[in-house]
Parts: structure tokens; C-alpha cells; sequence
């Protein structure tokens, strides 16, 4: 049985940035050097993260990858 949340699935970059305590800028660069994984184009304009991979990402920088 899922369980339902109002959390979104998808992350805007403004989001993924405040999650990490990041800049906007500070986010793109370590996209750019392959320190944290690319966005997804979901359209021409539109970049966005999928919240289960990044939580991932963070748990697995943080040591507590399962």
C-alpha cells in the first residue's frame, strides 16, 4: 500500500539548492564538474530533479547509503 504526501516528486533547481544549503550558482558549477548528477529536461525550458535521487545523492555523500 503507497502511502500519499503532498511532497512533490520532481525538484525545481531553486529547490535542490535550498535543500543542500547551496546557491543557485554553487549547484550549477557542481553539475558542470560532475560533483552532483545532472537535472532532467522535461521540456525545452524546464529542468527538474527527481527528490528520490537526490535524497539518495545526499545520504550516499553523508555515509548512509544503504
Amino acid at each position: 500500500m503507497q502511502t500519499v504526501t503532498n511532497k512533490p516528486e520532481m525538484l525545481t533547481l531553486q529547490e535542490v539548492a535550498d535543500l543542500l544549503g547551496i546557491g543557485l550558482r554553487s549547484l550549477n558549477r557542481n553539475v558542470q564538474t560532475g560533483l552532483f548528477p545532472p537535472p532532467v529536461r522535461l521540456g525545452r525550458r524546464t529542468l527538474r530533479y527527481s527528490r528520490r535521487a537526490v535524497l539518495a545523492w545526499i545520504d550516499e555523500k553523508s555515509g548512509r547509503a544503504k
